[in-house]
Parts: structure tokens; C-alpha cells; sequence
């Protein structure tokens, strides 16, 4: 029994993109390798920004034997008076057996051959590669001058079986044992050379050929050997990563954010707001995570809290920071795809950024206020519902008919007048400065501009309640 290990190396994959892809690959996997009768135990996949690989453990060195049957003429027409009939003499000789074993059952005769199973080794090049060009993905690229599409370019593969390498080769990129490491953690082979003055015109020949353009294997050969790491077997592999600042486990990787992410709010006084999509969609932005604290200043708490939230958890993939009673600090924690080294700076860049984008957010809620949620409706008429259906200043009138005319056929005990209201103001926050730039933030809006322009507790909650649920 022996691991076998295939490692697609590409550019930066869509991190949204990763979970559905080593799903798919893990199917592949098990789905090619029954077909072609290869035992084996088990397949675990790893994936991390620029790679996505699969580990069979336990697979056979041959495949199974295996029994053929092909049904032939019926028994009275294949022997006459005991004899093979012409028919039975062309059927053996087409199905590959002599005619004294053709096996007679049901009336009919059957050719029955046993096959022998071939060396795995043999069929793992097929298989790999059977596997690679069915992978689908929701949007595909091609590069260079190549016709094959992927999900990004394929820069490296690593196709192992025990020791033993597995050719493969698409796009001019041949599997071997190489595979790499961190892209700035790792030291590069080219750094490696440059730094050694005995081998700098190597270096330079090296670096030259990186920098032209990569359209053609000897190119991409070039900047193949960029931090490379060998893998010396397919057992091997997930330590010699470890050891290269590469945490190929995606499962023991989220479970290190979240404890960093926890522990840290924690230190900074806090709790951090963990949600659980966003810890996926981190998990595959980094190959070696490490948390860091950043602030932004107090005067954005002013804001409403899904205003902060919003930009931190949206756009920058930031974890807010709550106080014990679930008020918002001047807290965010953030990601790293590194170590620890000058965290600092790493916080103060995200601060900047985060500072603009709640700068934005103060301007637009700011502006917002100027006017009231009723001095929209005016507004909705530029925006369409649907063609044929009017625009949104229509739909809001038709709601408070189809409110009125629900509200009366269960028999509900109901304020019409704050029903009414709700209906009519519910799409209003549609034309605000905040949703226009933060469009995941209708409804939540409404509401609290309802609450600001002193409307009914009741039609502020309606406001954001009638977009729930908000997804299937």
C-alpha cells in the first residue's frame, strides 16, 4: 500500500471559489479511481490560496482482477450435434478466447475472461490527468498561448506514488516533486543564487529569463525553480510544508484563526464577532495566518454599528471587536498571510484604509440625514421595479393596498395606520447615499433612519423585518 499525492500550483485562487473545488476534486478523486479498479482507503484534500491537492491513502500497488462476460448466440445455434457451429468459432475468435471455453448457461454461450489487474503505476498518469481537465470551475481563464482553461494559470504540479514520481504534464508544466513554499516567508531559489557571488551569473541568467514573458515552457521552467521545495515522498508532505510557512490542512488552518482572532479580542478587552462565512473566505486568503489589532477612531462609533461593520466585514474582511455588552469598539482584528514580524505596520496600512472607508460612510450618513425617509418617495420614481410594473414609488403605493387587503383577510389586530406607513416607506432607504454605496446595508438603513426621523418604533422594525429572511 502506498499514499499518492497530486498537487495542483497555480496563481492566487478566488478564496469563495476553494471549499466547491477540493469538494469536486475529492469526488474526482474517489470517482476516477474506483472506475479504474484501484483499491484504496481513503482521499483527504488540502487547499490553500495557491494550490489544491488531493492524498489517496492506502492505494494498492495493481488493480483488482476482474471477470468479463459477453453473451453470444443462443446454445442450439452455437454447437450442432456437440460441434462448434460456425457462429460459435467467430464469436470465441472476437471476444479473444478458444471455443472449447465458451461456457454454456440460460441456453446461451458466454465468453468468460478473466483479467489479470495492471501495475497502478501505469495508470496513474491517465488517471491524473483525467482528473486535472475534468475539474469545472465558475469562471475559467486561459494564458499564454495555451487553449487549456483553468481556474488560474497552473504554475507547478507534484505527482507522487510512495517516492516515485508520476508524469504528468499540461501546459507545458511537468509534474515532479517540487512544490513551493510561502511566497515571502520562504527564501526563493533566486535569492538564494543572488546572494552567493560564486554562482551570480546563474542568478542573473535566471532572473533575466523570470522577467521576460512566460509564453513558453522554458519560461515557465524559469520561474518553476522560484522557492521551490521538494517533497521526498507523498507521507512527507504536509510537514515539509509546515516547515515552509505553508499550512496545506485548510481545517487546522480556520481552526487556528478562530483561536488567534478569540484570543486576541480577548487580550484587547473584548469579544470578537466571528462570522462564519468570513472565517471561511480568510481561510483561504492566507497559507500561514497570523492575526494582528488595529483601531480607527472613536468618533465613528457615532455611526450606526452596522455602518462600521459593514465595511470592516464586506470589504476589508475585518472581525469587529464587541464590548461585554455588545456595543462596538474602536477595535477591528485583522489577518495576515505572514509571521509576525513588524505587525505594526501591517496594522497602521489597514488602519489607513479602514479610516477611508468610514470616512465614506460618515459622509453618506451625513448627507443622509438632510432629508427624511418620506421626502424619498418623490425619489423612487426614477428608480425601475421591473418594465411593465412601474418604478419603485408605484410598487411602495401597491404595497399599502396588498397590506391592507392581507391585513384584513387573517383578521389582524393591527395599527393601520402604522401598517400603511411601513408599507409606504419601506423602500425608501433604496435611494440613500449609504445604501447606494453599501448596498448590503437596505433595510438595516431604513431602519434606523426611521428611528432618527422619529417614526414609530413599530414601522422602523417593519422596515427591516420585511426584507427577511434575506437569503434562501
Amino acid at each position: 500500500m502506498e499514499k499518492l499525492l497530486f498537487e495542483i500550483g497555480t496563481e492566487e485562487i478566488p478564496a469563495k471559489f476553494m471549499p466547491a473545488i477540493l469538494a469536486q476534486l475529492k469526488d474526482l478523486a474517489e470517482k476516477k479511481m474506483t472506475e479504474l479498479r484501484i483499491p484504496f482507503e481513503a482521499v483527504k484534500t488540502y487547499g490553500t490560496p495557491r494550490r489544491m491537492t488531493f492524498i489517496a491513502s492506502g492505494v494498492a500497488e495493481a488493480q483488482e482482477d476482474s471477470t468479463v462476460e459477453a453473451k453470444g448466440p443462443s446454445a442450439k445455434i452455437a454447437f450442432v450435434s456437440g460441434a462448434p457451429s460456425k457462429a460459435a468459432i467467430g464469436f470465441a475468435r472476437g471476444q479473444g478466447v478458444d471455443v472449447k471455453e465458451l461456457v454454456v448457461r440460460d441456453d446461451y454461450v458466454y465468453a468468460v475472461k478473466h483479467l489479470a489487474g495492471q501495475p497502478v503505476k501505469d495508470l496513474l498518469p491517465g488517471l491524473l490527468t483525467d482528473i486535472l481537465t475534468s475539474l469545472n470551475f465558475p469562471k475559467n481563464m486561459r494564458w499564454a498561448d495555451h487553449e487549456f482553461k483553468f481556474v488560474r494559470p497552473i504554475r507547478w504540479l507534484v505527482a507522487l506514488f510512495g517516492e516515485e514520481v508520476i508524469p504528468v504534464e499540461i501546459t507545458g508544466v511537468k509534474s515532479g516533486k517540487f512544490s513551493r513554499g510561502h511566497r515571502f516567508l520562504r527564501p526563493s531559489a533566486l535569492d538564494n543564487a543572488k546572494a552567493h557571488d560564486s554562482i551570480g551569473d546563474a542568478a542573473k541568467a535566471l532572473f533575466d529569463t523570470v522577467k521576460s514573458k512566460a509564453k513558453n515552457a522554458v519560461a515557465s521552467a524559469a520561474i518553476g525553480t522560484i522557492g521551490a521545495v521538494e517533497i521526498p515522498d507523498a507521507d512527507s508532505y504536509e510537514k515539509v510544508m509546515y516547515d515552509n510557512y505553508v499550512m496545506v490542512d485548510q481545517d487546522a488552518r480556520r481552526e487556528l484563526i478562530r483561536q488567534q482572532v478569540t484570543d486576541l479580542a480577548i487580550a484587547e478587552g473584548g469579544h470578537a464577532e466571528i462570522n462564519e462565512d468570513l472565517l471561511e473566505e480568510v481561510n483561504y486568503l492566507v497559507e500561514w495566518p497570523t492575526a494582528l489589532c488595529g483601531k480607527f477612531e472613536e468618533k465613528f462609533l457615532a455611526l450606526p454599528k452596522e455602518c462600521i461593520i459593514t465595511p470592516m466585514r464586506e470589504h476589508q474582511r475585518y472581525f469587529p471587536v464587541l464590548a461585554e455588552d455588545g456595543s462596538l469598539l474602536n477595535k477591528f482584528i485583522t489577518v495576515r498571510n505572514g509571521g509576525k514580524e513588524h505587525l505594526e505596520i501591517v496594522a497602521h496600512g489597514n488602519e489607513r484604509v479602514l479610516r477611508a472607508r468610514l470616512s465614506d460612510a460618515e459622509f453618506f450618513f451625513n448627507e443622509d440625514r438632510k432629508q427624511t425617509l418620506a421626502d424619498r418617495l418623490e425619489k423612487l420614481k426614477t428608480v425601475s421595479f421591473q418594465e411593465g410594473l412601474g418604478n419603485m414609488n408605484d410598487k411602495s403605493k401597491r404595497l399599502v393596498q396588498a397590506v391592507d387587503m392581507l391585513a384584513m383577510a387573517i383578521n389582524a389586530k393591527v395599527d393601520k395606520e402604522k401598517l400603511e406607513r411601513t408599507a409606504l416607506l419601506c423602500k425608501c432607504d433604496l435611494v440613500t447615499g449609504m445604501v447606494i454605496e453599501f448596498t448590503e446595508l437596505q433595510g438595516v438603513m431604513g431602519r434606523e433612519y426611521a428611528k432618527l426621523d422619529g417614526e414609530a418604533p413599530e414601522v422602523a422594525l417593519g422596515i427591516y423585518e420585511h426584507y427577511l429572511p434575506r437569503f434562501a
